[in-house]
């Protein structure tokens, strides 16, 4: 290749290269007209603080008024209204049980609590969370059968797949209980626990 035709490619690749950065350019002025035209059309309507001058406002009201806790939970609207409040603030309750599993120091005293009991025992572990650890640990240390009992729902599922995936030929049967921990109540000396 001689060089009047290596000099015609030179000028042939600063050409091309000169071509892509103009079509970039032009790409990115129209992205960012784009972009302006939608932030624009973004802008809310400007207001004052007179505009709202004319609500009434009604704490006044609201402090005369005596708040009676015993009617407000027996109506069954503002009931359904608590208890579904209560369901959705129990949501991500698995998902901050898994920070357990980063804690060596809450798993070791899990470990504690369940080597203290003695091969054959009945162990009732009590919104342990943690997605039944406590219960696998129980089984672990020789005890006979295991009652679990959550502090919702949530928590329940995680633990029943937690066990279910983890279950053992150790002999040990581990029962989660499935309802809430305020309807469980332990009676007798047996330690059967009975669902309102």
């Amino acid at each position: 290749m001689d060089e009047r035709e290596r000099a015609v490619a030179q000028v042939a690749g600063t050409r091309r290269d000169l071509a892509h950065r103009f079509r970039d350019a032009r790409r990115a002025d129209a992205r960012q007209a784009v972009l302006t035209q939608w932030k624009q059309t973004m802008g809310g309507p400007e207001w004052d603080a007179e505009d709202y001058e004319w609500r009434p406002t009604f704490l006044p009201l609201m402090r005369t008024r005596k708040a009676d806790r015993r009617k407000f939970e027996s109506d069954p609207r503002r009931a359904g209204l608590l208890r579904f409040a209560a369901s959705v603030a129990e949501l991500d309750t698995p998902k901050k049980t898994l920070k357990v599993l980063d804690d060596p120091n809450r798993l070791l005293a899990y470990a504690r609590a369940a080597a203290r009991t003695s091969p054959g025992m009945r162990v009732l572990t009590v919104a342990a969370g943690a997605g039944g650890i406590l219960p696998m640990y129980a089984r672990a240390a020789a005890a006979t059968h295991v009652h679990a009992i959550e502090r919702n729902r949530f928590l329940f599922r995680m633990a029943k797949q937690c066990v279910k995936s983890n279950a053992g030929k150790s002999g040990c049967t581990i029962h989660l209980i499935d309802q809430r921990l305020e309807l469980c109540t332990a009676q007798g000396s047996g330690g059967v626990v009975q669902v309102e």
